[in-house]
């Protein structure tokens, strides 16, 4: 997947270029791109494991649903401390 700034849209247009999966879900319906930001997922992690640029690693996909207001939140404790080197993702979705 791209990482660096400036190759972020192609997160949400094209994902099939980096990972063949999209390619098969695109094909059964499926739909990312209101529910997901064009931003990393990864971080360094609690052990400092990973360096940047990060990557995004974590997706939403949808089917049968409307995605809005995709987030990525934080996957820190209550004293601002990594406990994950991934962040949380989420999406309000309505039935249609």
């Amino acid at each position: 997947m791209p990482r660096g700034e400036d190759a972020r849209h192609l997160l949400l247009e094209a994902p099939e270029c980096y990972e063949p999966l999209f390619a098969d879900l695109r094909e059964a319906g499926f739909e990312w791109r209101h529910a997901n930001m064009a931003l990393p997922t990864q971080t360094p992690g609690p052990t400092n494991k990973h360096e940047p640029p990060f990557g995004k690693l974590d997706w939403i996909v949808v089917r049968g649903v409307e995605a809005s207001t995709p987030q990525i939140i934080p996957a820190v404790d209550e004293q601002g401390r990594a406990v994950s080197d991934h962040e949380m993702i989420a999406v309000d979705v309505r039935l249609i």
